[in-house]
């Protein structure tokens, strides 16, 4: 028998009710079509302020195509709330009493934030986690696919120096890239620049065959030739706006700065790390260069990661060296088999073996003072799970299980 193909029904778990204006529909009536979840809630100002706009919007896409479908995801306190404000929404809606399902869509599409849209293709996949940003383009451009990697940097991309030099980014062929996303505005990037430009200076000392790219998030030209001006190394020209905004949706740029390393050695680009301004930051002799993600880190070097997925930590900074080595390589295991999972990864895995300002926030935040394995869920509102420290890899597992199937303790962070 043939598998089943993916659909919308696997991003809800089943053919669930669909709340409508008059009623109810069955999920699977969505079927083939592409849907937008709109997590958004009455209490949220941005939220009022957005919802009329993607409302228009919507009403000039139904007029074109019956493809696409919005169902609204209340983050509302109350359902008197979340009625009041859906009356004034044309879409569907996920009905208010599925708080657990709610809070597992908010988790799987790491939702940080509201008012937050994302597209939902025909076969349940993510394609697009910025969909906000839709109504400024036309409806036209409906499925509103965002550029790959491959479509933005291509071999014909122009790039600049700081002296009016020209090439391209097919010339980086046979090179380490780190795309560099920063602006003059931002206090931590005009930080890190002189750090990250001692970097580059070492790394042509010793040979290395790297090259940096800045895509500038400046507000205007004068910003960015000033910012430019104290750089070594390369850029994306500022006119060119469209390449530059569509490096923030391709490598999902939330903040920055961000360092992302890319590997040009075929001549096409494929990713090294999402954002190695951590580690570069911290080896000041390239000792780790490229800085490719191991699949654990001690949270004393890199907490990459330990707010977008839930976390395991082993807060061992008391034990002894041989237990913590014993404890981290059960640990490993874990961390290779979601390292290979690469994009479907489920944990991120992390060792707390010494002292750090990382570790007293998190004791802080969690109580935790003992030796213990944590389970840091920071994007179920800061929840997080408890046990001892494991004596094997099966302990570790059980643990895993437990939290999956909630039947272990959920507490909450402090504020």
């Amino acid at each position: 028998m043939a598998a089943q193909e993916a659909s919308i029904l696997d991003v809800f778990g089943g053919d669930i009710d669909i709340q409508t204006k008059d009623g109810t529909c069955k999920l699977s009536e969505l079927s083939g079509k592409y849907v937008g979840l709109y997590f958004s809630a009455h209490w949220c100002p941005p939220c009022k302020q957005f919802t009329p706009k993607l409302a228009a919007y919507y009403e000039k896409v139904k007029e074109t195509t019956d493809d696409f479908e919005i169902i609204f995801v209340s983050s509302d306190r109350n359902k008197g709330s979340f009625d009041g404000y859906y009356a004034e929404h044309p879409w569907l809606a996920l009905p208010y009493d599925q708080r657990d399902l709610k809070a597992t869509l908010s988790k799987n599409f790491k939702v940080q934030g509201i008012p937050t849209l994302v597209l939902i293709n025909p076969q349940g996949e993510m394609y697009n986690a910025k969909g906000r940003a839709i109504i400024s383009k036309p409806v036209a451009d409906f499925p509103w696919a965002p550029p790959t990697m491959q479509e933005i940097l291509s071999s014909d991309l122009g790039l600049v120096d700081n002296q009016g030099n020209t090439t391209t980014w097919g010339d980086l062929a046979g090179k380490t890239v780190g795309l560099y996303v920063s602006a003059h505005w931002c206090p931590p990037c005009k930080a890190f620049t002189p750090k990250l430009a001692a970097r580059y200076a070492k790394a042509a000392e010793q040979g290395k065959n790297f090259e940096i790219v800045f895509c500038s998030w400046d507000k205007n030209k004068s910003q960015f030739e000033e910012y430019f001006s104290e750089m070594p190394w390369l850029a994306i020209p500022y006119e060119n706006s469209a390449v530059r905004d569509a490096v923030g949706d391709v490598f999902d740029v939330a903040g920055i700065p961000r360092l992302i390393m890319l590997d040009m050695e075929n001549g096409t680009p494929s990713v090294i790390r999402d954002n190695a301004k951590g580690p570069c930051d911290a080896d000041t002799n390239l000792d780790e260069f490229p800085w490719i993600k191991p699949p654990m880190s001690d949270i004393s070097k890199d907490v990459e990661g330990i707010d977008e997925l839930a976390s395991i930590l082993l807060l061992q900074n008391t034990e002894s060296q041989e237990s913590q080595t014993a404890k981290s390589e059960y640990l490993m295991e874990i961390a290779c088999e979601q390292q290979a999972l690469d994009k479907n990864r489920k944990y991120n895995c992390f060792t707390a073996n010494q002292d750090c300002s990382i570790l007293t926030k998190i004791r802080m935040l969690t109580g935790v003072q003992d030796s213990s394995m944590v389970m840091l869920d920071l994007g179920d509102g800061g929840a997080y799970y408890k046990t001892d420290l494991p004596n094997s890899v099966d302990d570790i597992r059980t643990f895993i299980q437990g939290y999956e199937s909630k039947t272990i303790q959920k507490q909450q962070c402090r504020r």
